[in-house]
Formats: structure tokens, sequence, C-alpha cells
């Protein structure tokens, strides 16, 4: 898998719950390779993702609005969308 098969799906519980559309991802460099760690969802993360957001280390932040989802959250990918845990590990960023 690529990490723009990723880009513009839709993010989703396992029971159905819409959490919005993944528009950027956190990763990291481990032994060489690149590693999801998390999905942002929202439009700021949109914003980020042409360069026009604030370039920011990793953490939580008060003033967004986009969400990040860890990636050990998702489950399973479907045609157009990412499904994770019904109650994910989301925080503000």
């Amino acid at each position: 898998m690529r990490l723009t098969d990723l880009i513009d799906r839709h993010c989703m519980t396992e029971d159905g719950d819409v959490l919005g559309r993944v528009f950027e991802l956190r990763a990291q460099r481990r032994r060489g390779r690149l590693v999801v760690t998390h999905l942002l969802l929202g439009g700021p993360a949109l914003v980020e993702r042409y360069g026009a957001g604030r370039h920011r280390p990793h953490g939580p932040r008060r003033d967004a609005v986009n969400d990040e989802v860890d990636w050990a959250d998702v489950v399973r990918l479907e045609p157009g969308r990412v499904v994770v845990r019904a109650a994910p590990h989301r925080h503000r960023s």
C-alpha cells in the first residue's frame, strides 16, 4: 500500500460513526521504512496537506480543530474508507 492510498478516504468507527475524511498522515521513519502513526482528519489537516498550515511538531495543541486518530486503532481498510475501533484514541492536535 502507498501512503496516498489512504488520503481522502472517509474514516468511521466499527459502529458506523463517521469521524471525517483523512486529509493528512503522520509517519515516522523506523529502520529505514516509513511507518504511519496517525491519521489526520478535518479542514486544518487539508490545509496542512497543501503546505499552507502551520508546520508544527507532533503532539496535542489546544487551538486546532482537526483530529488525529492513532494508526493502532485502525481495524481494517475498505474501498474508500478506513474503519477504526469503536472508541479510538483520538486527541485534538
